[in-house]
């Protein structure tokens, strides 16, 4: 009887042992498998968030040009303009187009204007060469970015020294336009009074 009892205390252990790899065996197996299914969701959820922000253009690259409303670029043009007074003394009015002709938003544009002859009430801070500025913040652009491809008309409405009166010299500004993640266009241009 002690024989069957060890025979069976071996069998027992046995099984147990076997139970044991086994179940091991199992648990690296499914380990394995789904650590190989997190690494496709992760794959997955890389291509989705990437196909999305193609999609919102949020990895595409804006690129804004500066034109004149004649639809070419601005920079050597001369726009046509009109001085009227406001209450603060006068301002200079003309329209001009900021076109994307990337495919991502713009993001808040923000723009500086220079110039040496029109006397615009700021300074010039950032070493232009130019005597004088002025900027119009983002919250004046309506629409306040351009989207990827677009155009967009705006009417820059500047103020200026009421001394000045005419535009008859067509005098020279320079236009600093920032925008998405630390970018900026210039184009110098020349006004003229609008007849």
């Amino acid at each position: 009887m002690e024989t069957r009892i060890e025979d069976l205390k071996w069998g027992i252990g046995l099984f147990a042992g076997v139970l044991s790899l086994l179940v091991a065996g199992l648990s690296i197996m499914v380990g394995l498998n789904l650590s190989s299914e997190k690494s496709s969701l992760d794959t997955l959820k890389n291509e989705l968030r990437t196909e999305v922000r193609e999609y919102l253009g949020k990895s595409s690259k804006p690129n804004l040009v500066l034109m004149g409303v004649d639809g070419r670029e601005l920079q050597g043009e001369t726009v046509d303009a009109w001085l009227a007074p406001n209450e603060k003394g006068a301002q200079i009015h003309f329209s001009w187009v900021i076109k994307n002709v990337g495919k991502g938003r713009s993001g808040k544009i923000f723009a500086r204007f220079y110039s040496s002859n029109v006397l615009f009430p700021d300074p010039d801070v950032e070493g232009t060469g130019y005597k004088f500025s002025t900027f119009i913040e983002p919250s004046k652009f309506q629409p306040s970015e351009v989207f990827g491809g677009a155009s967009v008309l705006y009417t820059a409405n500047l103020g200026v020294d009421e001394s000045m009166q005419s535009l008859d010299s067509k005098p020279e500004i320079l236009v600093r336009l920032f925008y998405g993640d630390g970018q900026s266009v210039d184009a110098k241009f020349r006004v003229r009074q609008k007849k």
